[in-house]
């Protein structure tokens, strides 16, 4: 191999690899605030009321049924509003592997999720 090829090889291997979109890394996001029990984290991610009057007992049960992130499988601008992006996950949750389709909302300098 030529020094030029070995150099574009090594760079290309080097070169972190390309951010999430927000949207995306506010899901991994709420998972990783939900195994940690986060509270503070889940209120600042989430709309809906569970999570915000009722965090702690929504945690239980979100581990009760095992749920955690597997994979983000992409992300699309809601056809209804462009704001919103919808972020496909695969979530393992009561013993099988589901498809989540989660709505995550622009919010300030934030992004958060309408669960």
């Amino acid at each position: 191999m030529n020094a030029t090829l070995l150099t574009a090889l090594f760079l290309s291997l080097a070169s972190p690899a390309p951010a999430s979109p927000p949207a995306e890394q506010a899901v991994i996001r709420f998972f990783q605030a939900v195994e940690a029990g986060d509270c503070e984290t889940l209120r600042a991610l989430t709309t809906h009321a569970a999570w915000q009057d009722r965090c702690t007992e929504a945690v239980q049960e979100m581990r009760a049924h095992d749920t955690r992130l597997l994979a983000i499988d992409g992300s699309r601008p809601d056809g209804r509003d462009p704001a919103t992006q919808l972020v496909r996950a695969r979530v393992h949750h009561s013993r099988g592997e589901h498809l989540w389709l989660l709505a995550v909302k622009p919010a300030g300098a934030s992004w958060r999720i309408e669960i």
